[in-house]
C-alpha cells in the first residue's frame, strides 16, 4: 500500500466523532486494572444491596474511563465487567419497569443508576475504538473494529430503550452517535460483512432495530406493548432498507438526518412536509409492511399451534396492525394544534376513578367537583386541538398515569366531563409529566357491566351516549377482558338496567375495551 493511501485511510479513521471523558493524570483512588484482582473484587460485591453495589461499580468504571490505558488492556477489563453489568441492569430494571408515572423516588434512582452504567460502559468501548481508529491500519485490520462498533451501538440502543421504558427524554447525543457510527461502518464497508453465516452484520441489525423502534413513537406504547413491539422490530429489522447516498422520490415515508441528534422522522408528503437539503438518508419499509401483512393473514387462517415458528405467534393482532400503520402509512394530524387557550383543566384517570366521580358528585355543582382532591388534579394545558390536548402536571403520589388509560377532563366552568385516552406520556427530571390526550366523547355516564351468562360480578364501565348531531352511535368503555362478539351484557346506568349485545370492538388496550353495542 502506498504512503498516500495509508495517510488517506488514517484521516478517514480519525474523522469518527464520539463523546468521551477527559483523562485524569492521577485518579485518586486509582482504578483496579489487574484482571484477576478485578474479577475477585466484582465477585465479592453484595448484590443483595443492589443500589449500593451498582453505585460502587459505576464509580469504579468511571475511574477506569478517565485513566489512560492501551485499547487492548481496556477491552480485557471491560470483558470482565460485562457479567456484573448485565446482572445489575436486569435487577435494577425491576424497580422501574412496572412503576407508575411519575416515577417514585426509588424508581427514579434506579433509572438514573441504569443510565449511568450504560453511559460509562459506552465510554469504555468508545475510548478503545477511538484509539484503534487513530492508528494507521493495514488491510483487513478494520474487521477488528466490527465487535467494538457493535458493542457501542448496542449500549446506545439500550439507553434509548431505557428512556422508552421510563418515559424519559432520550439522552443528548445518543442519536447523533448512532448515526455517526453507522455512517462510519458503512463507509468502511463493515455493515455488509457476513457474520455467523448471516447476510447482514449486527451493526446493521442494531441500527435498523433502533430506527424501527423510533418510528413507532414509543412514548405512545404501554410497557406491555413496548415489549411486544421490541420483539417484532428485532425479528423484522433486516427487512428495513436504508439509502445513504440519495433519497428516492418514490413514496419514501421516512428520512434520517445523520448530522443531527434526532431520530428518524416521517416525511408524509415529499416537497410539502419536508424538503431535501442534501445528506439525508431514506428509510424504506415496503418489505417490513409486507411481512407484517403476511403475519396478520397467517394469524387469521391458522391456529396458534401452527404459527409457533413464525416469530409473531405471541403478538396480538392489534399490535401488528398498529405497527403496519406506523411503518407503512402513518396517519396524518387531522386538527391543527393551537396554544392552550384554557389555562388549566381538572383531570382524573382510570375507569374506576372516573366512575366514582360521575357517580358521587352533583355535576350541576361545579364547586363541589373542584373540592374532590382525592380524584381530581389540576393540569396545565400546553396546547389543544379539536381532537385532543397536550397537558403538563405533577401527578399526586397515589395517582398512576399510564399510556392507553382512560382519562376524564373537566374544563373550567363546565359541569360535565369529557372522556379521552392517554395516547402518549413523557416524564422529566423534576417529576412532571406531559400527556397527549385524544378526546373520545364530550360526556359520559357511570355504569356497571356484567355478562348475563355465568357468575360474573358487575364491573365499572362508562357509557358514551349517542351524539345525533355528529351521527356518532353510543359506545361502552369496559374493563379489559369483557368484550366478545355477540356477547350479552347487563348494562346498569342511571338506576336502570338494560340488556345489550357487543357488536363491534373499536379499540382494545391493556386498560380498557371500547365497543359498540346493540339492544339484545
Amino acid at each position: 500500500m502506498m504512503a498516500s493511501e495509508l495517510l488517506q485511510q488514517s484521516l478517514v479513521f480519525m474523522a469518527l466523532r464520539l463523546t468521551v471523558p477527559a483523562s485524569v493524570s492521577s485518579p485518586n483512588p486509582r482504578p483496579e486494572t489487574r484482571p484477576k484482582q478485578l474479577e475477585e473484587w466484582l465477585s465479592s460485591l453484595p448484590l443483595i444491596k443492589l443500589f449500593e453495589s451498582a453505585r460502587t461499580v459505576c464509580d469504579e468504571l468511571a475511574r477506569l474511563n478517565r485513566s489512560h490505558l492501551e485499547a487492548d488492556e481496556r477491552l480485557k477489563l471491560l470483558e470482565i465487567y460485562q457479567p456484573i453489568l448485565q446482572q445489575l441492569r436486569g435487577e435494577i430494571a425491576e424497580d422501574y419497569n412496572k412503576a407508575p408515572l411519575p416515577l417514585p423516588g426509588t424508581s427514579r434512582q434506579a433509572v438514573n443508576l441504569a443510565r449511568e452504567l450504560l453511559i460509562e460502559e459506552a465510554y469504555g468501548y468508545k475510548l478503545a475504538l477511538l484509539e484503534k481508529t487513530s492508528k494507521l491500519m493495514l488491510f483487513g485490520a478494520r474487521k477488528q473494529l466490527v465487535p467494538l462498533i457493535e458493542q457501542i451501538m448496542r449500549t446506545l440502543s439500550n439507553s434509548l430503550t431505557l428512556s422508552y421504558q421510563s418515559y424519559l427524554p432520550t439522552p443528548a447525543g445518543v442519536w447523533h452517535e448512532m448515526h455517526e457510527l453507522y455512517r462510519y461502518a458503512s463507509h468502511q464497508k463493515l455493515v455488509g460483512e457476513e457474520e455467523g453465516g448471516k447476510n447482514e452484520s449486527l451493526i446493521d441489525s442494531i441500527y435498523k432495530h433502533a430506527v424501527l423502534m423510533a418510528l413507532t413513537d414509543p412514548y405512545r406504547l404501554s410497557r406491555a406493548e413496548l415489549a411486544e413491539v421490541m420483539h417484532v422490530a428485532l425479528q423484522i429489522a433486516p427487512l428495513t432498507e436504508l439509502h445513504l447516498n440519495e433519497v428516492p422520490n418514490a413514496q419514501q415515508l421516512f428520512v434520517v438526518l445523520p448530522d443531527s441528534d434526532k431520530p428518524p422522522k416521517r416525511a408524509l408528503q415529499y416537497g410539502m412536509d419536508w424538503e431535501p437539503r442534501g445528506g439525508e438518508w431514506a428509510v424504506g419499509t415496503t418489505l417490513v409492511v409486507r411481512r407484517l401483512s403476511e403475519a396478520i393473514g397467517q394469524g387469521d387462517k391458522k391456529p396458534s399451534q401452527q404459527r409457533a415458528n413464525d416469530g409473531f405467534h405471541a403478538i396480538s393482532p392489534e399490535v401488528l396492525r398498529r405497527l403496519m400503520e406506523c411503518w407503512g402509512a402513518p396517519s396524518k394530524r387531522v386538527f391543527r394544534r393551537q396554544a392552550g387557550q384554557v389555562t388549566t383543566v381538572q383531570v382524573c384517570t382510570g375507569i374506576s376513578r372516573v366512575c366514582k366521580i360521575l357517580d358521587g358528585v352533583d355535576l350541576a355543582n361545579v364547586s363541589q367537583i373542584s373540592s374532590t382532591p382525592d380524584s381530581l388534579q389540576e393540569w396545565d394545558v400546553i396546547n389543544q386541538s379539536a381532537g385532543g390536548l397536550k397537558l403538563r402536571g405533577t401527578p399526586m403520589a397515589d395517582t398512576a398515569i399510564n399510556v392507553g388509560d382512560v382519562v376524564a377532563v373537566q374544563y373550567r366552568g363546565v359541569p360535565t366531563f369529557s372522556i379521552g385516552v392517554v395516547r402518549w406520556a413523557q416524564t422529566f427530571e423534576d417529576s412532571s409529566v406531559e400527556l397527549g390526550v385524544q378526546m373520545l366523547a364530550p360526556r359520559a355516564e357511570a355504569a356497571t357491566l356484567a355478562p348475563t351468562i355465568g357468575n360474573h360480578h358487575p364491573k365499572s364501565a362508562l357509557l358514551l351516549p349517542e351524539i345525533s348531531a355528529l351521527q356518532q352511535p353510543a359506545f361502552v368503555i369496559a374493563q379489559p377482558g369483557n368484550y366478545q362478539l355477540h356477547r350479552e351484557f347487563a348494562l346498569t346506568h342511571g338506576g336502570k338496567t338494560t340488556t345489550i349485545r357487543g357488536s363491534e370492538l373499536i379499540e382494545k388496550t391493556v386498560y380498557y375495551e371500547l365497543f359498540r353495542f346493540l339492544p339484545a
